[in-house]
């Protein structure tokens, strides 16, 4: 029997924030790693203040994401509720947490109790930091942290505290400012340096928050590193890229969602490895040295045997092996360039032939590529460390030979820089140009609507998408900040891309529950997928959601154009069918009104435009033919004295029963009009009827049997105008109903004179 393949929802905030961005790369890697399915759910910031941000007003949407993982059936949950819920109390954290009841859940990023977890431990590494400070001659070292009930930021305020006591350093509360951790500008650093004047070293809870304390120095014209050392949390990749390179505790982001990954996976398989968290160091960088301390903790990668070498420079450039393919294959090249460092250069003679060999090695080994852009700089400040250790150990022509060595692979490594940085361009250029047929698309759709999702979803592939699949709500929902997503609610789906094609699904299989969104036939379980949800909102107004398959990572930072294109087409579709169906409904209205504005409201039969109207399409239907019509003009017999005797009650009763009569007279086929007061007009085919003769004899029956089964007082009656004629036309009409009214006349002038 095949085993099944576990799928577990990995919920993190923003994936283009730079930590979670990490964050999610390591899930994804160990996902396939561990041959497990998983979908992403991107949210935001639980109680987070947008502030006069309004762009961010509506961002509280992504949560209804959180809904949606509790509904999805998953077999785990892994929450970053450190991130999700930073700017939260414990008790919210606890409620959104609650709201997976039934499904086991992993925490990441923070600790509460009842559920397990995978965080930092960030004692060591911040305490690291400050003893290099305080060795380095730092008097008043200041911090940036976060919230006070965020468990990190509670960890490494203490250890930043216990550091300076340990140290007989100074300390006051203002010292120490709170701010936003994904390092938004909101003053407080400004504080913190007012009421600093004399400031030399701020320890960061973050690299963001560390990145933004770097602009606010420099915008003071002091210098980083040497007037204030700045420590940041985290070491991010762009940490190395900064000016200058960002001093910073590693604790690698991208293990940390690796990590979650693979202690989930050991628990669903019966296997508590007990590992909850995961160590830091710190990193010296330029940011926290004076030029005379530069060389300190750089040195310390070359100590011991060459094997203790090759793994000290590993241990710099990697965090940890499980996240790179590559890891055994830079291993083994390192061990080995260090020896041959070691016996032609430091050891050794140190001749031409020596230096051209090391060179031709490392510049074959740069070109097959066998490393990342996030480890680059990396490479380079190794380099860097051991140009300036030869110096130290060898003589001044060594010295020189190894210099010559870094600068030739400094170019090297620049070149591939360049290199994959005009790749980056190219695919980015790319991408531009997928997304602008994307936009294209869905400001096109045609007369089908329906198939305009598909059309739209057809150019997906473009963007990274290998599969993706839409599902919408009926109606759109609407959404509150702080509010729970309904539950009950129906999806529908309405299309899928399956690469290069995309498909519409038939009406009957369109709606589901929550869970298909995740699990079902079109997904398939023969191979292993990593979704990301894109939720699809407007305002306050859910849509749905596009869950997508993505081809590589990089989709992360293009995850939310993918929100607001695709809500903009879902929601001109949805302006669109709402269109079509008011221009149906209005079409409906307008025939309603168009026969009611032909109808006589008193008898229900056609008024004079109705039976104009009517009459000329009945004669205009047998133009030509030769056919013969009979014209009838009536008007009711002494519909005065019923009015002024019996009432008008009566009167109108009486105009309705000739109504009656005259179309039950002559039949379906006749069109027949109240044109007066009590005035009527009949046309019909001579050979629905036979003659007017045989028309006059059925009118004096019916009258006749109304008038013996009445209760009525009075009889009622009616004279009759018949004339027969060939119609060709409305002056054709016109004429013949003139002549049957002249008969009329006639008939009724004689009624007088016989009374």
């Amino acid at each position: 029997m095949k085993k099944k393949r576990y799928h577990i929802a990995f919920v993190d905030a923003n994936v283009m924030d730079k930590f979670s961005n990490e964050v999610v790369k390591g899930a994804m890697r160990a996902a396939e790693k561990y041959d497990v399915n998983m979908s992403i759910f991107p949210v935001k910031y639980v109680n987070h203040d947008t502030g006069q941000d309004v762009d961010a007003l509506f961002e509280y949407q992504y949560n209804a994401l959180l809904s949606l993982a509790a509904m999805g059936k998953f077999d785990y949950i892994v929450i970053s509720i450190g991130s999700i819920g930073y700017a939260c109390s414990i008790e919210k954290k606890r409620e959104i947490l609650e709201m997976f009841h039934g499904v086991p859940v992993l925490c990441i990023c923070d600790e509460i109790e009842g559920y397990d977890f995978v965080r930092y431990e960030n004692t060591t590494g911040i305490s690291q930091a400050v003893d290099y400070l305080v060795k380095s001659g730092r008097k008043h070292i200041c911090m940036m942290t976060g919230a006070s009930d965020n468990v990190d930021c509670q960890e490494r305020y203490k250890a930043y505290y216990g550091a300076l006591e340990r140290n007989d350093m100074p300390f006051e509360e203002c010292y120490v400012r709170r701010c936003d951790l994904a390092g938004r500008e909101d003053g407080q650093i400004d504080i913190l340096l007012k009421e600093n004047p004399g400031v030399d070293a701020i320890i960061c809870a973050t690299d963001m928050i560390a990145a933004t304390v770097c602009k606010a120095i420099k915008k003071r014209n002091k210098r980083i590193g040497e007037d204030i050392a700045v420590v940041g949390f985290d070491d991010l990749p762009f940490a190395t890229q900064h000016n200058p390179p960002l001093a910073s505790v590693r604790a690698d982001a991208e293990r940390l969602g690796y990590r979650s990954i693979q202690r989930v996976v050991n628990l669903l398989n019966d296997c508590d490895d007990g590992e909850r968290f995961l160590k830091s160091s710190f990193i010296q960088r330029a940011s926290c040295m004076y030029d005379s301390d530069k060389m300190a903790g750089r040195l310390e990668l070359f100590e011991g045997t060459r094997e203790d070498i090759a793994t000290n420079i590993l241990g710099y450039i990697y965090e940890d092996q499980e996240l790179h393919d590559n890891y055994v294959i830079v291993r083994s090249f390192c061990v080995y360039a260090v020896s041959m460092i070691m016996e032609r250069i430091v050891e050794g003679r140190c001749q031409e032939t020596d230096i051209s060999y090391i060179i031709h090695m490392l510049e074959a080994f740069f070109d097959g590529n066998h490393y990342h852009n996030d480890t680059l700089l990396r490479i380079m400040d190794v380099f860097e460390y051991a140009a300036e250790w030869v110096g130290k150990e060898c003589p001044g022509y060594k010295t020189k030979a190894m210099d010559r060595i870094r600068k030739k692979m400094y170019v090297k490594l620049m070149a591939g820089l360049i290199s994959m940085t005009s790749m980056e361009n190219q695919n980015m250029f790319d991408y531009v140009h997928n997304t602008n047929l994307v936009i294209r698309e869905s400001l096109m759709f045609g007369e089908d609507l329906t198939q305009g999702y598909a059309n739209v979803l057809s150019k997906l592939y473009a963007l990274d998408l290998k599969t993706s699949y839409l599902y919408l709500l009926p109606k759109p929902v609407i959404y509150h900040n702080g509010e729970v997503f309904p539950q009950e609610v129906q999806w529908q789906f309405k299309a899928y891309q399956d690469g290069v094609h995309a498909f519409v699904v038939s009406e009957e299989e369109q709606n589901v529950e929550a869970d298909f969104l995740f699990h079902n036939d079109f997904i398939g379980d023969d191979v292993r997928h990593t979704f990301i949800v894109v939720d699809l909102y407007s305002r306050e107004y859910q849509y749905g959601v596009l869950v997508c398959e993505m081809q590589s990572e990089n989709f992360l930072m293009n995850w939310e154009f993918m929100v607001y294109q695709m809500s903009a087409a879902v929601k001109m579709v949805g302006l669109l069918e709402s269109q079509n169906c008011m221009l149906e409904e209005l079409h409906t209205k307008n025939m309603s009104l168009e026969e009611v504005s032909k109808q006589d409201e008193l008898t229900g039969i056609y008024n004079r435009r109705g039976f104009y109207d009517a009459a000329n399409k009945l004669i205009s239907s047998k133009k030509g033919s030769g056919e013969e019509f009979v014209i009838c003009y009536a008007d009711m017999d002494k519909l005065k004295e019923v009015n002024d005797t019996y009432g008008h009650i009566e009167g109108d009763y009486s105009l309705q029963v000739l109504a009656t009569c005259l179309q039950e007279v002559l039949g379906d086929t006749a069109v027949v009009g109240r044109v007066g007061g009590d005035e009527f007009i009949a046309v019909v085919s001579k050979m629905d009827v036979k003659s007017a003769n045989e028309v006059l004899y059925r009118k004096e029956q019916w009258i006749e049997q109304l008038n013996k089964a009445s209760s009525k007082p009075y009889n009622i009656d009616m004279s009759i105008g018949l004339y027969e004629c060939t119609c060709q036309n409305s002056y054709d009409l016109k004429a013949a109903i003139d002549k049957a009214d002249d008969i009329l006349y006639t008939i009724k002038m004689k009624k007088k004179t016989h009374r």
